[in-house]
């Protein structure tokens, strides 16, 4: 078994409409450190659901449901350590369109 540290998810904007940010395809995934700013000036909603394969994000998998303030840097705590097996996901939806970036770095266990 070899364990990689990686960037999972490059800089980028969060949608406002709720899209798969990441899946642990074929691996397992451990996040590390999951940020998030808010570039607009204004509070934005942001909602993250984990998602096991084969199921739908909906409110059973919420793991977040809150406000990013505005200008704040949030690490989302509730999701560092979070364990993915191959075929688990990660969907966000934020408030505003190109508001909120993202960026996740984690292990990748193959």
């Amino acid at each position: 078994m070899s364990i990689d540290v990686s960037t999972l998810v490059q800089p980028k904007y969060i949608e406002n409409s709720s899209t798969v940010q990441y899946t642990s395809s074929g691996v397992k995934t451990i996040f590390d450190k999951i940020i998030v700013h808010e570039t607009t000036g204004a509070n934005i909603p942001l909602v993250v659901n984990v998602v096991e394969s084969g199921d739908t994000a909906g409110t059973d998998n919420q793991f977040f449901n809150g406000t990013i303030l505005a200008n704040e840097t949030n690490n989302l705590p509730e999701l560092a350590g979070l364990e993915l097996d191959p075929g688990d996901f990660v969907e966000m939806s934020a408030g505003t369109a190109s508001a909120l970036t993202l960026r996740i770095s984690g292990r990748i266990s193959s």
